[in-house]
């Protein structure tokens, strides 16, 4: 059985091969940064740091749709009113969310900050999407449906174009 300090250490040294913000980590566990660099073998890559960019698009926010729907069906309560500072949740949150959608581009960093928005009240959530009645989130005008259906509704739309162009082109 491991001692609390070796499991974050654990949860730490993964959380960095997965490339999380070393300050949040310091912060999730508070773990000292000096020891980071006996776990990392590459230079440390900050990539999508305190991004929200892709929150705003339905062809990337439906990706927020599916972590706060995960997250609720793995802990069992909403993101906003959970402690999301445990750093173990957000590694099997990742975990289970690359487990399920292995093409999406998705990152512990994006996930730790879709959730910390949520918890700030940057993002709205609603209880039923008109088009499939799951509960989804917005960044900032109210939308009726959630990511996923507006983004299923794009596509189709596009084949449908794209089909048409082929049929009459």
């Amino acid at each position: 059985m491991l001692s609390k300090s070796d499991e974050l250490l654990l949860i730490a040294k993964q959380l960095i091969s997965l490339n999380f913000e070393q300050q949040k980590i310091h912060e999730l566990t508070g773990i000292a940064p000096t020891k980071f660099a006996l776990y990392k073998g590459t230079q440390y890559d900050n990539t999508r740091k305190n991004g929200f960019s892709w929150m705003k698009r339905p062809s990337t926010g439906y990706m927020g749709d599916r972590i706060l729907r995960l997250y609720e069906t793995m802990f069992g309560i909403c993101p906003k009113k959970d402690n999301i500072d445990d750093p173990a949740k957000l590694l099997k949150l990742f975990k289970a969310y690359l487990a399920i959608y292995p093409n999406d581009d998705i990152s512990t960093n994006r996930i730790y900050h879709f959730l910390k928005a949520l918890q700030a009240r940057s993002l709205t959530t609603f209880e039923s999407c008109s088009s499939c009645k799951k509960k989804y989130f917005v960044y900032q005008e109210h939308q009726k449906s959630c990511c996923i259906c507006r983004y299923s509704k794009k596509l189709q739309s596009s084949a449908s174009k794209s089909n048409d162009k082929v049929i009459n082109g």
